[in-house]
């Protein structure tokens, strides 16, 4: 009896410190979640900074300060990984922050838990940054001089939206170009972009778009979607080598698309799309055109590996960049509407650190109807030698059967810096670039110096009597002045450049963003073909 009255006890301490832990673990949940969001913004100049000089030149600032306009709390929240009522943990704080400095406006972000009696608030401080950016650029390459003039703002009224007007002017046309985008701004963060480009010989491409679309704001979200149309046409030229025009075309594009995937965990997921497009081509001079006409419906799968480490001074100046590491597979195909396979896709993506060495790795096949194309490029960037790093990319692409605007072109300040855009066009094309970026501590008025030295090189292939020939190897050296303010919205960054082909030819430029990337995003890609 005092063997079953002892195991009684026992099992009723049991329950009650059972019962006391659940009563425990709720009040602590409970607290910890969100009642109030209390945004504070700070602006993109600090007023009471430190001066260099004789003169207090932070009048400026202050100036700057009042036209600038603050970003809304409302646009902060919609970028937040949280809503009111939501319990919070480090991994959505840290999800929360990242999505604010992934913006165009907000140069630092932070997320704090205060208690108060009205409850528990969730602060979110920010500094916004400049977000009028100037892209003027300049160039004189082959004995041609090509200029143009850019303007964008990219926080208007503090609504997160998207202007832009410029105007470029090239040997052969002029072009005015405009373009607006509103993110986030319908549930489901929907946006709406703009583009239309017009030159005065009726060369030029007029594009619009309008998007409607779900990423993952956590880790717990479990569906993403994306939905759009497509209305594209106008004059487009083609190029032989030497930036030489040729033909021109006649494009008619419009295309719908919709599509959705699950994820069954925050890794894997699974989905499906469809989407009808119409692509018409008429070649000027020659009795044909190429049509696509099409409704296919693709279904898909992918894992993704993901988590993030946060560094300085990799692509902007004096900018914190959160980067992701791991990898993702992303495969889909589909069928049309006769259940015959007419898409395919296949892409695998890396990112890691080797020692403190970081590398991105990108590899993908695609297959729509009729065009057919391949590509790898590989990404790198060092750890920080004598005030910089070197910064390198390989990249190979292939296409098969494509349309005149699927060719690629070797040349132009994103490839070989040295060259006109159209230096080489073909079918294939291979290229690299290697430069050591570095950095100084020297500051003025937010603005940062440093510079670049580097080398480029790249080929591409034609096909001729059904085989494939090489051409010749392009490349260049060269350096750069860059200056970047610390203050102003991200990728504005203005270069002054001089560089020397291998053929002994001499290039200047004047141009405003970045040239490559060492670093991108890995995301669950949706089914879409």
């Amino acid at each position: 009896m005092r063997t079953v009255a002892s195991r009684l006890r026992n099992s009723r301490r049991l329950i009650r410190r059972i019962f006391t832990f659940f009563c425990l673990f709720s009040a602590i949940a409970l607290a910890s979640r969100v009642d109030y969001i209390e945004c504070r913004v700070l602006p993109p100049f600090e007023e009471d900074g430190e001066y260099w000089g004789p003169y207090d030149y932070r009048w400026a600032y202050r100036v700057a300060n009042i036209l600038h306009i603050d970003t809304k709390p409302f646009t902060l929240k919609r970028f937040l990984a949280f809503e009111i009522g939501d319990s919070l943990d480090a991994d959505i704080i840290s999800e929360s922050e990242r999505r604010l400095r992934e913006t165009d406006f907000i140069g630092e972000a932070k997320v704090e838990i205060e208690e108060r009696d009205s409850g528990t608030v969730a602060i979110v401080t920010v500094r916004d940054l400049w977000t009028t950016k100037l892209a003027p650029s300049f160039s004189y390459k082959g004995k041609v001089i090509e200029w143009r003039v850019d303007a964008e703002e990219v926080n208007l009224l503090g609504l997160g939206a998207r202007v832009r007007a410029g105007f470029d002017h090239t040997e052969n046309y002029d072009s005015w170009i405009f373009g607006a985008g509103i993110p986030r701004i319908l549930p489901g963060h929907g946006s709406i972009d703009f583009f239309h480009s017009g030159a005065t010989d009726e060369i030029g491409p007029t594009m619009t778009t309008v998007t409607l679309h779900k990423g993952r704001w956590r880790d717990s979200d479990d569906f993403i979607y994306s939905a759009g149309a497509y209305w594209g046409g106008g004059i487009h030229q083609t190029w032989r080598d030497g930036n030489i025009p040729d033909a021109t075309y006649r494009a008619d594009d419009n295309s719908q698309y919709l599509g959705g995937k699950f994820l069954l965990s925050p890794k894997f997921g699974i989905g499906a799309g469809m989407r009808n497009a119409r692509f018409e081509r008429n070649l000027a001079g020659e009795d044909r055109s190429t049509t696509m006409d099409f409704t296919l419906f693709a279904v898909g799968a992918s894992f993704l590996q993901r988590e993030y480490f946060t560094d300085i001074d990799v692509d902007a100046f004096g900018r914190t960049e959160d980067i992701p590491k791991g990898f993702g597979i992303n495969l889909r195909g589909g069928v049309n509407s006769d259940f015959a396979p007419r898409f395919v896709q296949a892409n695998i993506s890396h990112a890691a650190l080797v020692g403190e060495t970081f590398y991105y790795a990108n590899t993908y096949y695609r297959k729509l109807e009729e065009i057919e194309s391949i590509g790898a490029s590989l990404h790198f960037s060092t750890k920080k030698i004598l005030s910089g790093r070197f910064c390198g990319r390989l990249a190979y692409l292939s296409v098969f059967q494509g349309l005149p605007e699927n060719f690629y072109r070797v040349g132009g300040q994103s490839v070989l810096r040295s060259y006109r855009a159209n230096a080489q066009v073909g079918e294939r094309t291979a290229y690299g670039n290697l430069e050591w970026r570095f950095f100084t501590s020297l500051e003025l008025f937010t603005v940062r110096f440093g510079g670049a030295v580097f080398v480029d090189a790249g080929t591409a292939w034609d096909a001729r009597d059904g085989a494939l020939s090489p051409k010749r190897t392009l490349g260049n050296v060269g350096a750069e002045l860059r200056l970047g303010s610390t203050s102003s919205t991200t990728g504005q960054i203005t270069r002054l450049g001089v560089a020397r082909t291998f053929d002994g030819l001499w290039e200047f430029s004047l141009s405003s963003g970045q040239h490559f990337g060492t670093y991108f995003r890995l995301e669950h890609d949706i089914p879409l073909p």
